[in-house]
């Protein structure tokens, strides 16, 4: 077992094992119950349904219900896998280049604000935009692995630079 396990605050059992843990997480603001369940179908492969449950054998449904720090329980008639797909780990910012520009500038012209929390940039008229960027989905650092994946197949408007840097 990993040593990070331990400074996770939130634990990830089977229902038939709940002494070895499949894993862990740090609980950070805005985490709810409904985003526990999107992190398990991606960390794991179910071939039946499942449910979670917590340590106080409560279920979770999926809402928007905050998440606590505790142990969670997955229960299912099936299988579960951990799903072995390579993962990226998180990439530090590249330097800011002329596509890059050309895609931050693109995002702001076509959004005008913030479309995860929908902010509206109210000086972006006037190309005042502070406290508004813009940030790639999957990140430039891993253009050769966009690439080499044929990632690209999913975009149908190429951007500045190439369909990574699409709005």
């Amino acid at each position: 077992m990993s040593a990070r396990i331990y400074s996770r605050n939130i634990h990830i059992y089977s229902a038939q094992d709940t002494e070895t843990p499949f894993g862990g997480l740090v609980l950070t603001n805005g985490m709810t119950n409904t985003n526990l369940y999107s992190m398990a179908e991606i960390v794991f492969i179910f071939d039946k349904d499942y449910t979670l449950y917590d340590e106080n054998e409560n279920t979770l449904t999926g809402n928007d219900i905050p998440l606590t720090a505790r142990k969670y329980f997955i229960l299912t008639e099936g299988s579960i896998t951990v799903n072995n797909e390579p993962w990226l780990a998180r990439s530090i910012a590249i330097s800011i280049r002329a596509n890059t520009m050309a895609f931050r500038d693109s995002v702001r012209e076509r959004d005008f604000g913030c479309v995860i929390t929908g902010t509206p940039a109210l000086s972006g008229s006037y190309r005042f935009w502070q406290g508004f960027d813009a940030t790639h989905m999957f990140s430039v650092a891993y253009q050769e692995h966009w690439t080499n994946h044929n990632h690209d197949r999913w975009i149908t408007i190429p951007g500045p630079g190439g369909s990574i840097n699409s709005v």
